[in-house]
């Protein structure tokens, strides 16, 4: 998709013989760069520190950095305003362990994530990495992000790592011998862990949903590694996750477990197809993605690519576009279940031999009803073109926990898709009075099989000049906190 330029460490020993003890060993200077953003370090100087230090940290941090992609409370806010946005829901608790817990779950998050916390004492500059999918966001000094790939940064870790357990490798010390061992086995963990991690569903729901999945492998950890049982090795940085744990992660610990566990036996019954039209549109819509670098809000990539997409031949020429037949013309399969929860309006799975498939939830909040369907599988569309090879690479859930700028292109992309911009903004710039708009609205739903809540939306961000009362009304079907099925964080944040 967009190339990120590519995390660098230069790190430089204090003296060029290991000698003495694993801290003595590892004094130098290390430089972080990320492209011509200098992360660590000043002026071509780097951080000067033992080094040990952020080895021993890395051992710790392994596993979570290659599995973990959300923060483990569920706040789905930048790095730099995690801890704000825990203080704020924290402050309305009555039930002090429950915040204890969090509190708990968010630091281990925290000091896992953050490349700082290593150098105890010295309080270096930020350097927060979290996985999202095949790319790696890293932030730092508060506002700087970038989003470099995730095989590309656990690679380079790797190497930092080895060279100083290779400065630890003729040292006796204790310190030196434990950082070793430590570094050679940091891929191991148990199968209970590595779940719970992944997915942060706590390990007695783990057991549970596994139980009520009623296969053999509910979790899809097979193709991980055959010895999973009880322990194994993560070996390849790109083989740390399963459609099955994306899709758990993404609905959320809150989720319930039969709700959970329908889920993974309907994505264990998936089978592949093979989509060569899919395949053909997916890596143009990718490109088009990549003309828009220049303007990185989440829902004008969105609408741009929706309009891209409507004009496109044999794609979706007519003004009322059908996002089911679409989706069939590409290969992919649609089916419905009740899951008997509101909390989610579809899921889509491919990768790994799965899909790709869509599953709509017909008990879901969104997915209810004719329009709200197609709204949900023209969601899900864009995920498919343009997020499997990045993002979500392997499922997605709508209404759970994707990145909240994923979700709000894709948002933009199905309200545009269904119902353009400048449809909506024409029809009730001719309005006077709310008695007109309600009528131009009943019009607009009929024709292009839209919710009232798109064609509201689509018409205040249209360019079109709305009469106040008008505008007044429209503003009323798309609350505030509706917002963030098309907003980023950094959007949702100036509308609240």
């Amino acid at each position: 998709m967009i190339r990120e330029a590519d995390l660098e460490f230069v790190l430089k020993w204090a003296s060029p013989h290991a000698r003495g003890t694993a801290a003595e060993a590892t004094r130098g200077s290390l430089v972080v760069r990320l492209g011509a953003k200098l992360l660590w370090g000043h002026r071509g100087a780097g951080i000067p520190w033992t080094w040990v230090d952020l080895l021993e940290h890395l051992t710790t941090a392994w596993v979570p950095l290659l599995v973990e992609e959300a923060d483990p409370i569920s706040l789905d806010v930048p790095p730099a305003h995690l801890w704000h946005a825990a203080q704020e829901r924290w402050n309305t608790y009555q039930d002090y362990d429950k915040r204890d817990r969090e509190e708990r779950a968010l630091l281990r998050f925290d000091r896992n994530h953050d490349l700082a916390q290593a150098l105890a004492g010295a309080s270096p500059p930020r350097i927060f990495l979290l996985r999202q999918g095949s790319t790696m966001l890293v932030a730092a000094d508060g506002s700087f992000t970038a989003r470099p790939s995730f095989s590309d940064v656990m690679t380079k870790l790797e190497e930092l790592g080895d060279i100083i357990a290779g400065r630890l490798s003729s040292l006796s010390d204790e310190r030196a011998t434990s950082a070793l061992a430590g570094w050679n086995a940091r891929a191991r963990v148990s199968e209970e862990r590595f779940i719970t991690l992944s997915t942060g569903i706590e390990r007695d729901r783990v057991i549970e949903i596994s139980k009520a999945v009623g296969v053999d492998d509910p979790w899809g950890l097979e193709r991980l590694s055959p010895s999973l049982v009880p322990e194994a090795t993560i070996e390849r940085h790109h083989d740390s996750t399963t459609p099955q744990l994306c899709a758990a992660r993404m609905l959320g610990p809150a989720a319930p477990v039969d709700v959970v566990s329908r889920v993974l036996t309907w994505i264990a019954g998936l089978s592949p197809t093979k989509t060569p039209a899919l395949d053909e549109y997916g890596p143009r819509a990718i490109r088009e993605l990549g003309s828009l670098i220049t303007d990185r809000r989440a829902w004008v990539q969105g609408q741009r690519l929706a309009s891209w997409a409507r004009i496109k031949p044999g794609f979706a020429i007519a003004d009322r576009v059908d996002p089911a037949t679409l989706l069939q013309r590409l290969g992919v399969q649609i089916h419905e279940q009740d899951l008997g929860w509101d909390g989610v309006d579809a899921v889509a799975c491919w990768g790994a031999n799965k899909g790709p498939a869509i599953l709509v939830n017909t008990a879901g909040r969104h997915a209810q009803g004719e329009e709200g369907r197609r709204s949900t599988l023209a969601h899900e569309l864009c995920h498919l073109l343009i997020d499997r090879q990045e993002t979500l690479p392997m499922a997605e859930v709508l209404g759970g926990r994707a990145p909240s700028s994923t979700e709000a292109r894709a948002s933009a992309f199905a309200a545009q898709l269904l119902l353009p911009l400048n449809v909506a903004g024409e029809a009730l710039s001719n309005a006077k009075t709310r008695t007109d708009a309600q009528k131009v609205v009943r019009q607009l739903k009929q024709r292009y099989g839209a919710s009232s809540q798109v064609v509201a939306w689509q018409a205040v961000r249209s360019d079109y000049r709305l009469k106040p009362p008008v505008l007044g009304w429209l503003q009323t079907l798309v609350p505030k906190l509706d917002l963030q099925s098309f907003l980023g964080s950094a959007e949702k944040a100036r509308v609240r």
